[in-house]
């Protein structure tokens, strides 16, 4: 169990929490249930025996583990039995991203999760293709391939669907980001 003032904990919390919630949400879908998942990464954190070489050790640490409570809410009986409202909170309210952005985001959680995650960490989170690789314990050039392909499926959907005759408009440097 970890040893740390709940003045640490604020600290840590205050720094990852935002990480953790965002990993979280591209699983579930639903602030609630994100939210929950966000509770228990912490609450493994302060019970595990974790030692870590630095900050960004610690912080990946706590994306893994909240890559797998999320993966194992999803498909958990529980999840399976009980019928939610389909609740589907709008990310440009809670963050005032662009419409734009807010699609890009509804485009991405419909990818499989080996794109998503990739695309996910890379684009939202800011990480590098070697941390990435790091923290899904897979090879850079495998991030590089996925990141590639992930982004193929973004622009096929968006040259294909609904999103493309919405936003005929949208500004090349966005949609440069992403190619």
């Amino acid at each position: 169990m970890r040893n740390l003032s709940e003045e640490e904990f604020d600290v840590k919390y205050n720094a990852y929490k935002d990480t953790v919630y965002n990993v979280a949400y591209t699983y579930v879908h639903n602030r609630s249930d994100a939210l929950d998942i966000s509770q228990d990464v912490f609450i493994k954190y302060l019970n595990s025996d974790e030692v870590f070489n630095d900050d960004n050790h610690e912080k990946y640490w706590l994306i893994r583990v909240t890559i797998n409570t999320s993966k194992n809410y999803v498909t958990s009986s529980w999840k399976k039995k009980v019928v939610l409202d389909n609740e589907y909170v709008d990310r440009t309210q809670e963050s005032d991203k662009s419409y734009e952005n807010a699609n890009y985001f509804e485009v991405i959680m419909k990818l499989p999760s080996k794109y998503k995650d990739v695309i996910t960490l890379y684009y939202y989170e800011d990480l590098k293709v070697e941390q990435i690789a790091d923290i899904l314990k897979e090879t850079p050039s495998c991030v590089r391939k996925r990141l590639e392909r992930g982004r193929e499926k973004i622009k096929k959907e968006i040259e294909n669907g609904r999103l493309w005759k919405e936003n005929k408009g949208f500004k090349r440097m966005y949609w440069e980001k992403w190619c």
